[in-house]
Formats: structure tokens, C-alpha cells, sequence
């Protein structure tokens, strides 16, 4: 069974891979809002400052449960909000005439809205390593869309108010403006690969939204002297206190300190913010434009349709590389399909020209192939990946000697180029093995039965040709004494001094077992029958070295001649019977020779 320890890991794995301490927080959060608006006074304040210090907490909670890569953006964000608590509860205690300066509240907003800024980029960075300069673009147009609604529609005519209760503070005109820069960078987290996360809609919405809206209507309640403790801004506050907690808690909060997968930012709802703040914009300058300065309209107007005019020419233009990319696909892939159609129907040399001929037209640039026989690469060629054979050309080559750098299409191509060539090589090699196994002895590579059969019924009857057949005397001691593997070293050897004593116009072949053939194209005298022998005699006669030391051998030859008229078929009958009268002869007068073996030792 599992120890107590287990348990708990197994408890805690399960717990978070699920919504539930999320959903609990909100529901917490749902009472604690509740719960402000049915207080008064220090109560009521109380639970306000627990709501935003809860959710520090919670956040802690949420990085100790689902131990993201990257820890540090969330422990900011925490640390930000404890500040931001900080910052309310000296609000309060300076409205209450403790004695505490009226200068740190505004100073401590400014630390925590620093500190959240921080965690919120770090984010989005996490998100976007490689930077995101749409997610940027995107995100300042609708904010300053948004900043542009709020200030026309609700902020200028409060700070504009003639009477005592325009803004006087400093720290009053803080809120809404550092909460639009904190949207902004919720909007570049939400945009920069992070549409596709809860937690992220959490913090945008709650944190964000929720934030400039609660601090829109704080700024114009005080313009206007209807703000008390308790109004109804507050719940906008809440909210966007409780968003980070809330985000920290749900299971995909891990991966928001992962880059985001690859995907398309053409998305249906980005575009409709996009045209919506353009919308928005156009519509704001052009009614109250008698109030707007040049500046106004540069710094806050002209930027929104500037931005969506080269988010449309970015889009465009990805089209029109993907359309070209779409087309530069098929026409390799047709490229391809040709020069496998080719492979099963033209020899390697056409199939080479054509391939050059088809990269060239492609790449635009001269095409070689290039033998790389000893298994090596020049520097500046491309590789087959699956080089078969030493002896295939297996490489190519485009502008030899160039400094040209390959796209990674390129090389895909050259390399599909490539294999295709290098399998059809390794089919040739292998129909070429199969057709020479099929003509020659598999022990000692000289032409075979069949391949003499061959050679001798294409030969004209009137053609002169001397065949002479050799069989080895003492072979079979040799076996039985030494083993085969000694056997097939005398067979190799006694093949390679035939091919050495014997013309290249000669055809040497292996009949069978320890019986070999030399086929003249043409009628050997007797001198040239003498000498030809006494030369395979002397060559045969030289000690094959073995395992353990050397043995001998000798041959009983038998020539034959062909004569006008003579089927050519019956040398190799003729000859035979010459050579096993030869064998007699040499059993009958043995000549002095060696023993046919010796030791070394």
C-alpha cells in the first residue's frame, strides 16, 4: 500500500489537473463581494484588503500546486498585489488622520502596478521568446481605442469641470492610466499565443477590464464629488483583484511560462477587435473633432488606422508568400513524381541528365552530379542522407564553388533528388549482382557452366577456337586432409593464376567443382598448346599457403580444336576425354614432384 506521502502526491497530481480550486476562489471571492456591501466601516474594509491579499496568496497556492516552468512572473504578480494591499490599507489609514503622508499611497500604487507590469510582460515573453511585434501592434491600437472612448466620452469632461470637485490629485489621474497600460500588456499576453488558455481570458477580463473600468468610474466619481467609501467602483476592483489568484489556480496557468505552439494569428475575434477599435476611433475623432488639436489627433487617432492598415499588408502578404509556397510545393512535387516515373522506365544516365535539367530549371542555378566513390563529402555539396553503395552518386551540387546558402526547402528537394537517384543506383546494382551471380561462380568470380554454354553456342561454327579443360589432381587429398575452407583457397588461387597466365581475350570459367576452362576465340598452335599448358602447369604447381601451412597441387589438361562444320558444344566433350587421358597418362608416368603438402614448421 502507499505511504501517507503518496497519498498526498497522488491527492495533490489529481487536484490539479482540475478546475476545482479555481472555481472555489471564485465563489469565495463571489461571497467575499457580497459580503463588502452588507458592512460598513472597518469591517467592510477589512474584508476588501483580505480579498486582495487572498489572492496573493492564492497565487502562491496555485504556483505551489502546479509548479510551472518558470515560477518567478507569478511570484512578481503576488508581490504585486500584497503591495497593491499595502497601498489601500495606507489609503484608508490617511483618510482617517493617522498621521500617515498623503504621499505614499500614490507611491505605493506606482511600486504595485510596476511589479504587475513586470509579471505580465514576463509572461508574455515566456509565451513569445522569439518576441511577438503583431501581439505589440494589436494590443496598442485597441487600447488606445479604448483610452481614447474613455477619455473623450468620461475623463475629459470630469477633469474639464469648472467646479471644486475636479481632480485635484495626482494619484486620482494614476488609476485609469496605469490600468490601460496594464490592458495593454494583458492584451499582448492574450495575443501572443495565450487566446487559447482560460487563465489568460481571466486575467485579461478580470485584471484587465475590470481594472480600467473600476478605475474609470473611480477617477469620475471623485471628478464629480459622488465618490464614499463603498460605492459601487469597488466591485470592478474586486474583480480584477481576484483575477490573478483565480488565473494562478486553474490547470493551464503552467503554461503560460511555456512558448506557445505554432499557429495562425489570423483568428476571427482579433480581427473584430482590430476593426472594432478602428470603428470606434473614427467614430470618436469624427465627433468631437472641433475639440480635438492637431496633437490629439496625431498622438491618439491617426495610430489605431495606421496600425490596422499594416496588420491588412502583413496579412496579404502572407497570403500571397503562402500561395507561392502552395505552388512551389506542386510544381516539386510534380517534379519528383516525373523523375520517379523515369526511374522505372529510363537507365541511371538518362535519369541523371533529366534530374540536373529539372533542378536547374527549379533552383535556378547550374546542377552537377558528383561522385563521392570513398564516402566522402567536398565542403559546399549536399548529401544523399541514405548513401547505399560506396560506388553511388550519391551527392549534388549547385553553384560549385559558390558561397550560396540552401533554404531548408532547397535541401529538402536536393535530398529528395538525392534518395531518388540513390535508390534507383542500389536497383541497378542489385538487377547488375543478380544477372553477374547468375553468370559466374559465387567462390571465385570466373564465368560459370551456363555463361560458357552461353559464349560457346553464339560463336559462328566456322570460328576456330582451342578449349582447354583442366581438372586438379590431388584436390580431393587436399579436402580430406585440410578441410573445404583449404579446398576453396586452392580454388581461389588456382583461378587468379589462370586469369595471370591467360590472355585478356581468353575466357576463363569454373565448370564444376575442381575443373576449370580456358576458351581461346581463336585456333592455338601446337607450339602456342604447348606453351599455353607448360604456363598453367607452372603457375598451378606454385605451394598454396592454408592454415597451419602450404599444399600443391597439380592438373590434368585436355585441349581441343574446333574445326569447320563442328558444333562448337562438343569441345567441351572432346576435351574432357582428352584431359581424363591425360590423368591416365600422368598416373601411369608420374613426374618427380612434391609432397602435396608441408609444414611450416
Amino acid at each position: 500500500m502507499p505511504n501517507g506521502v503518496d497519498v498526498l502526491s497522488i491527492m495533490a497530481l489529481r487536484l490539479s489537473a482540475r478546475p476545482q480550486p479555481a472555481l472555489l476562489a471564485t465563489a469565495l471571492a463571489l461571497c467575499m463581494g457580497v459580503a463588502f456591501f452588507m458592512l460598513e466601516g472597518v469591517p467592510q474594509q477589512v474584508v476588501y484588503h483580505l480579498l486582495s491579499a487572498g489572492s496573493a496568496g492564492a497565487v502562491l497556492i496555485g504556483v505551489r500546486l502546479h509548479r510551472p516552468e518558470a515560477s518567478a512572473p507569478w511570484m512578481v504578480m503576488a508581490a504585486g498585489l500584497l503591495v497593491m494591499t499595502l497601498a489601500d490599507v495606507a489609503g484608508d489609514l490617511v483618510r482617517s488622520g493617522t498621521g500617515v503622508p498623503d504621499a505614499l499611497p500614490p507611491v505605493l500604487y506606482v511600486v504595485a502596478w510596476g511589479l504587475l507590469a513586470f509579471a505580465v510582460r514576463a509572461l508574455a515573453l515566456h509565451r513569445a521568446p522569439e518576441g511577438d511585434r503583431d501581439a505589440v501592434l494589436d494590443a496598442a491600437a485597441i487600447v488606445l481605442a479604448v483610452a481614447l472612448v474613455l477619455w473623450r466620452a468620461l475623463l475629459e469632461p470630469a477633469v474639464r469641470d469648472p467646479g471644486e470637485a475636479a481632480l485635484t490629485s495626482a494619484a486620482v489621474a494614476l488609476f485609469p492610466l496605469a490600468q490601460i497600460a496594464l490592458l495593454a500588456l494583458y492584451l499582448r499576453l492574450l495575443f501572443a499565443g495565450g487566446a487559447r488558455l482560460v487563465s489568460v481570458w481571466v486575467l485579461a477580463l478580470g485584471g484587465g477590464v475590470c481594472g480600467l473600468a473600476g478605475s474609470t468610474a473611480y477617477t469620475v466619481l471623485v471628478a464629480t464629488d459622488a465618490y464614499a467609501p463603498g460605492a459601487w467602483n469597488n466591485a470592478l476592483w474586486m474583480a480584477a483583484y481576484a483575477a490573478p489568484g483565480i488565473a494562478a489556480l486553474l490547470p493551464d496557468m503552467k503554461q503560460l511560462t511555456e512558448p506557445a505552439p505554432p499557429g495562425s494569428d489570423l483568428s476571427m475575434s482579433r480581427w473584430t477587435l482590430l476593426a472594432a477599435a478602428l470603428v470606434t476611433t473614427t467614430a470618436t475623432t469624427s465627433l468631437t473633432a472641433t475639440r480635438m488639436s492637431t496633437t490629439e489627433v496625431v498622438v491618439a487617432a491617426l495610430p489605431v488606422p495606421l496600425v490596422v492598415l499594416w496588420r491588412l499588408r502583413r496579412v496579404l502578404l502572407a497570403k500571397q508568400e503562402a500561395v507561392a509556397y502552395a505552388e512551389q510545393t506542386s510544381r516539386r512535387h510534380q517534379l519528383l513524381a516525373r523523375l520517379g516515373a523515369l526511374a522505372a522506365s529510363s537507365d541511371i544516365t538518362a535519369l541523371r541528365a533529366e534530374a540536373c535539367t529539372a533542378l536547374a530549371e527549379e533552383l535556378g542555378a547550374e546542377v552537377r552530379l558528383v561522385p563521392a566513390a570513398d564516402g566522402s563529402v567536398a565542403p559546399g555539396v549536399l548529401a544523399s542522407p541514405v548513401p547505399t553503395a560506396p560506388d553511388l552518386w550519391r551527392s549534388l551540387e549547385a553553384d560549385a564553388g559558390s558561397s550560396r546558402r540552401w533554404t531548408d526547402g532547397e535541401r529538402s528537394l536536393l535530398e529528395s533528388v538525392a534518395n531518388v537517384l540513390t535508390a534507383v543506383e542500389a536497383r541497378d546494382a542489385s538487377q547488375r549482382h543478380v544477372r553477374w551471380a547468375a553468370d559466374h561462380d559465387a567462390l571465385t568470380g570466373l564465368a560459370n557452366r551456363r555463361q560458357l554454354m552461353e559464349v560457346l553456342e553464339g560463336i559462328s561454327d566456322d570460328q576456330p577456337t582451342t578449349l582447354l579443360l583442366l581438372d586438379l589432381d590431388e584436390f580431393k587429398e587436399v579436402n580430406d586432409r585440410h578441410g573445404h575452407e583449404a579446398g576453396d583457397a586452392v580454388l581461389v588461387a588456382a583461378a587468379e593464376r589462370l586469369r595471370q597466365v591467360c590472355r585478356d581475350s581468353d575466357m576463363v570459367a569454373r565448370l564444376a567443382g575442381d575443373e576449370f576452362v580456358v576458351l581461346c576465340p581463336e585456333e592455338l598452335s601446337a607450339g602456342d598448346q604447348v606453351a599455353l599448358t607448360s604456363r598453367i602447369r607452372e603457375a598451378l604447381a606454385r605451394r598454396v599457403p592454408i592454415e597451419g601451412g602450404d599444399v600443391a597441387v597439380s592438373a590434368s589438361i585436355g585441349i581441343a580444336t574446333s574445326h569447320p562444320g563442328e558444333p562448337l558444344t562438343e569441345l567441351v566433350r572432346t576435351a574432357d576425354a582428352r584431359m581424363y587421358e591425360d590423368k591416365r597418362m600422368r598416373a601411369t608416368h608420374p613426374s618427380p614432384r612434391r609432397p602435396a603438402a608441408a609444414s611450416r614448421n
